[in-house]
């Protein structure tokens, strides 16, 4: 009778959790429950031994499960326990799904297996997740499909999907059930109720889209009652509202039931979930969990003003503000440094871009004045208002950092408003913003570092701190986190440090200018993993071989550490302190007679790294410093797990540590977890940006940028986009506002944002100044063509089979008499279709000197005195291929790009326009020559534009 009331509930379950949702599809497919038994199931062991299984009544749910082990299968190898290939006109091949769940009991061993997926793909065909056997009790996992590891970096084929398999080693066993796809979700995070006494665990809120929910139950045994009657409410703050009502069979878990509902949201607001229950014994259970909801905002596509980010309110209003030589600028406050720093960016861009060359006054009522007044404004932290009438531009502010804020508002307005720089203006326009996240920033390593292509890279500190001022400073990013390694060498432990490493004046370069600009820089210092810059000067510190692996049991090591620590906290004066601590492996060993034994190999894994966090927490506490680290080896979902179980360490934690969270697309209610569930301060990290559901749980936000050269959207290797100053921008707009377009904080490459940021944000990025030039735009007539605007430059362009297409060593020539304060190139590059050429091609971005892109060519611009002047073309730096598949179309001095028809997510087709400011505008342009350099690449001109010479 037990088993039949159990079975009956599962099957009503079941049939609730496949309802289809509105628009079509259902919420998940079971694709094994074991029910039927095993038919169809194999054991394959790799190079001997058995992988063997059997039916289970030990099951999660219904009656049935599958249990494996393997039996004198060899430990490096090892056996793959594997399911019956899956129908082929099975329905679930034609819905979209976004993850795949099973339930598994362990056998409360230190280890793992493999759960491995199989498509229909030619190479590189099947998909892998760990999963932890420590546990003896049934736990649930929901893998994101975009999470498994595959060898290609193939994405999986769900319709083409075929099989599954259980891998793993001898001794060990688990138990599985009921494998299911689960319908694209985003799982809300729920703070328990500690005042509720369910029947239920904490409920699960999956959101399947705006107002479309799942509510899943896991009933519990809660003597004596056998059964329970349940209502689920769903209701807003605005009065919409949804019910269920079901009976569940209470006992040891054994049952899940998931209930589709469905509201209607029309704007951001809270959404509560009501459960109660009253038991067969009249016994009634309540508990309540509000939960924030919130309506998908895309980016507008033209906003009034290309002030990036988007500030919170911005109403237009009638006319312009013109600035000239007699506007004044006005500081209504007292003299600090901090005002200092804001007054000199102000004159120093005006002067920069608009050449002028204004004075500060200090009557506050005249007109003809941008005025800086720090008043105690109606405004959160860090907040500004902005005000420019006809007469005036008022910048109010609480403290000095929202006036630097309003500043760069108001210098992005200016650009966004002005069409001839002789002539610069404003909109009139009332803007009121603040920032949403207290930290705003990004991680980014020393350009000098050896990590990464080109090794030992002599580099320009001055094009460091311009890289951080456009992409930070101008966006307003408030925090630095600056990686350390071999770009620096130490003075402490001189055998640490580059061949063209930088030394502590280049240090203290960046410190003041991230100080100018109201930047706080965290020193980050890889402490245990990822510590082959410490270890080439100290090879006899590595965990037995390995030489990215810190031994941290040999004193030497804290000896050598905390003298890094102290040297960086001396240059800085930091409030905080990043010990990395990410992707720890215990891997060495293979050459153990290199390194004598040290007794760490006899310290569970966990012990020595919680040990080693502790440690170097008292050192920098005792510094008047705050410890942050890396948070992946903390969670189960992530790194934590299986084979070193580190996430035992969190006990050994200190709780004042900040964790950066980068594990959110492989776990993602990590910082739900890591905040509420452990008591962390958690930051969002190698994110693109807070959407307004984690927006509780984390501080603020902190974009990775893991290509040496940043600056560079395109590298040797597909996906080296997703880390560059592309990820910079999209993370500085959606830390100041929060992300309401997208609930996936893994999306590093936003194209709807990037696509409404053109004509403003990427131009201003790319742009050089052009003090002469004047309003009118001249196409050249190479040979006719059609008329296209690009970010406001006219071009007429060639088609693809005019253009002017140069290979090695070729040049052209482009008849042009006259003189032009600026000239604009259209064209693209297109690269060998692979091969040894395609090969050759990306081995050049080893060479040093290609730091700030590959030589392709140049363009020359001959003057009647035949004196030339020359634009290097370089690739990824202001010219990318015509057609690229899933990178997309910007680099970072390219002020604007055309997209051609075909353009796609997967594919973008487009050219791109350079710009070269005219140094001697005087004199007349005779001609233009095109020559292409000794490269794989070719070099396609479309179209030229010259722009005059300003009169006045």
């Amino acid at each position: 009778m037990r088993k039949a009331l159990v079975l009956f509930c599962c099957l009503v379950a079941l049939a609730l959790s496949c309802e289809p949702e509105e628009g079509g599809g259902s919420r998940e497919a079971i694709l094994f429950d074991f029910e039927k038994g095993s038919e169809g199931w194999a054991g394959n062991p790799w190079k001997g031994g058995k992988c063997l299984f059997e039916i289970s009544e030990d099951a999660r749910f219904g009656t049935q499960a599958l249990r494996g082990w393997y039996d004198g299968t060899p430990k490096k190898d090892g056996g793959n326990i594997i399911s019956p290939f899956l129908p082929e006109d099975a329905k679930w091949r034609k819905q979209n799904w976004g993850a795949i769940s099973l339930w598994v009991k362990g056998d409360g061993s230190a280890s793992g297996i493999r759960f491995i997926l199989e498509d229909d793909g030619k190479k590189y065909n099947t998909f892998s997740k760990g999963i932890p056997l420590d546990s003896k009790k049934w736990q649930r996992f929901s893998f994101p499909l975009r999470t498994f590891w595959n060898r290609g970096k193939r994405k999986i084929h769900v319709a083409g999907f075929k099989r599954l398999y259980f891998g793993g080693t001898p001794k060990q066993s688990f138990t599985v059930d009921r494998i299911a796809f689960e319908a694209p979700h985003y799982e809300v995070p729920l703070e328990a109720d500690k005042k509720a006494k369910l029947p239920f665990e904490t409920p699960d809120v999956l959101e399947y889209g705006p107002g479309q929910y799942g509510i899943r139950l896991i009933p519990l045994e809660i003597p004596p009652e056998p059964t329970a009657e349940v209502k689920l409410v769903l209701r807003t703050k605005e009065g919409a509202r949804a019910e269920k009502k079901f009976k569940a069979v209470l006992g040891a878990g054994r049952d899940e039931v998931t209930l589709p509902m469905a509201l209607k949201i029309k704007k951001d607001t809270t959404v509560t979930l009501d459960v109660s229950a009253r038991g067969a014994s009249g016994k009634e259970y309540s508990a309540r969990y509000p939960f924030p909801a919130f309506v998908r905002r895309p980016m507008p596509k033209k906003p009034y003003l290309g002030i990036c980010p988007l500030p919170k309110e911005m109403r237009p209003r009638d006319g312009t503000f013109a600035i000239t030589a007699k506007t004044k600028i006005i500081a209504n406050a007292s003299k600090s440094r901090e005002l200092a720093y804001c007054l000199d960016i102000l004159r120093a861009e005006l002067k920069k871009w608009y050449g002028l060359d204004l004075a500060t006054a200090t009557d506050s009522g005249r007109t003809d004045a941008i005025v800086l007044q720090l008043t105690d404004v109606d405004l959160p932290k860090e907040g500004y208002g902005l005000s420019v009438t006809k007469e005036r531009a008022t910048i109010l502010a609480k403290e000095p950092r929202g006036l630097y804020y309003g500043i760069q508002t108001l210098l992005q307005a200016i650009a966004d408003s002005t069409e001839v720089a002789s002539r610069p203006q404003v909109k009139c326009v009332e803007i009121r913003d603040w920032p949403s996240l207290s930290v705003r920033s990004a991680r980014i390593g020393l350009p000098t570092d050896k990590w990464g292509w080109p090794h030992d890279p002599t580099v320009n500190v001055d094009d460091f701190t311009a890289f951080l001022y456009n992409t930070m400073a101008r966006l307003k990013q408030n925090t630095l986190i600056l990686e350390m390694g071999h770009g620096y060498r130490f003075e402490s432990v001189p055998k640490i440090g580059a061949k063209h490493a930088w030394g502590r004046k280049e240090l203290e370069k960046i410190r003041d200018f991230c100080k100018r600009h109201f930047i706080e820089i965290i020193p980050c210092v890889n402490s245990m993993g990822h510590t082959s810059w410490f270890l080439l000067g100290h090879p006899e510190l590595r965990w037995h071989d390995d030489l990215n692996m810190l031994c941290t049991c040999n004193p030497k090591s804290y000896e050598l550490m905390t003298k890094v620590y102290d040297e960086l906290i001396d240059i800085f004066k930091p409030r905080t302190f990043h010990i990395g601590m990410d992707e720890v492996r215990w891997r060495g060993g293979r050459n153990p007679k290199k390194i004598k034994p040290c007794g760490c190999d006899k310290v569970p894994t966990w012990e020595q790294y919680g040990r080693w966090v502790k440690k170097l927490h008292a050192h920098l506490k005792k510094r008047g410093v705050r410890t942050m680290m890396w948070g992946d080896m903390l969670l189960d979902g992530h790194n934590g797990g299986p084979p070193f179980f580190t996430k035992r360490a969190i006990k050994d934690i200190p709780r004042d540590v900040i964790i950066a969270n980068w594990s959110s697309s492989v776990a993602p209610r990590s910082d739900f977890t890591l905040n509420k569930e452990c008591g962390f301060t958690v930051i969002e990290a190698n994110s693109s940006g807070v959407n307004v559901v984690n927006s509780p749980y984390v501080i603020g936000n902190m974009f990775g940028v893991w290509n040496k050269t940043p600056w560079l959207s395109q590298r040797d290797k597909p996906g080296s986009q997703n880390y560059t100053y592309l990820g910079i921008l999209q993370g500085g707009e959606f830390s100041w506002n929060l992300n309401r377009s997208d609930k996936d904080v893994s999306k590093r490459r936003a194209v709807e944002y990037l696509r409404s940021r053109e004509g403003s944000l990427l131009k201003q990025l790319a742009m050089q100044p052009e003090l002469r030039a004047g309003r009118d735009m001249q196409p050249i007539n190479i040979a006719g063509g059609e008329r296209v605007n690009v970010t406001g430059i006219n071009f007429r362009i060639l088609s693809e089979s005019k253009c002017i297409r140069l290979t090695a060593g070729k040049q052209s020539t482009v008849p042009f008499s006259g003189k032009a304060a600026t000239l604009y190139f259209l064209h693209c590059d297109e690269l060998p279709a692979g091969g040894k050429k395609m090969k050759s091609f990306w081995d050049r971005w080893k060479k040093i000197e290609n730091i700030y892109g590959i030589p392709l060519g140049r363009y020359e611009m001959v003057y009647d005195d035949d004196s030339v002047v020359s634009l290097p073309i370089k690739h990824s730096w202001n010219i990318l291929p015509r057609r690229m598949v899933r990178t997309l179309p910007y680099a970072y001095r390219v002020v604007g790009t055309l997209h051609l028809p075909g353009d796609s997510a997967e594919e973008s087709n487009a050219l791109y326009v350079a710009q070269w400011v005219n140094p001697r505008p005087e004199k007349t342009i005779k001609e233009i020559r095109m020559i292409a350099g000794d490269t794989e690449a070719t070099i396609c001109l479309f179209a030229i534009t010259a722009k005059s010479v300003s009169v006045e």
